[in-house]
């Protein structure tokens, strides 16, 4: 039987703010669920949107990231804007891409110019950047298989 802490299922309930991160060194990307259709109001009109929930890891700062040390962990972070959820939904696990992606996404978020005016997207982190996101994820990883193959068992 699998415990699980109401937090775990609701998420953090964080919505992404992209104009906080626009200057962020990278941002690693895990997605989770998405929800498609999501009924909201803004502004008194009613729309509808999808919803992506993902745990997010920040660096603000090229040395936050060379020491490892996130700047920001948000874990079931929803994100509504259209563009990134359009590449994170190619990384969601069980997606056909999913299991191609890994289910990571490693970028930087850009505000761009579109037709309707401006909207939030991913674009790809600097190799040196990538690699080093890509040392953390593994030295994260590897620290839980670690704890979990060192934790007692119960059977």
């Amino acid at each position: 039987m699998a415990f699980v802490k109401p937090s775990s299922v609701a998420g953090s309930g964080e919505f992404l703010k992209g104009a906080e991160h626009v200057n962020d060194v990278a941002i690693l990307f895990e997605p989770k669920s998405i929800r498609k259709d999501v009924k909201h109001k803004h502004n008194n009109v009613e729309k509808v949107r999808d919803e992506l929930k993902a745990d997010v890891t920040f660096f603000r700062t090229m040395a936050d990231l060379q020491d490892g040390k996130p700047s920001k962990v948000a874990k079931g972070m929803v994100i509504t804007y259209g563009m990134v959820i359009g590449t994170l939904e190619a990384a969601l696990p069980g997606t056909p891409d999913g299991g191609e992606a890994g289910g990571q996404v490693v970028g930087v978020l850009r505000k761009i110019p579109t037709a309707n005016g401006s909207g939030y997207v991913i674009r790809d982190a600097e190799e040196e950047v990538f690699d080093a996101v890509v040392e953390y994820y593994d030295r994260r990883e590897g620290a839980i298989a670690e704890a979990v193959a060192d934790a007692p068992d119960f059977d």
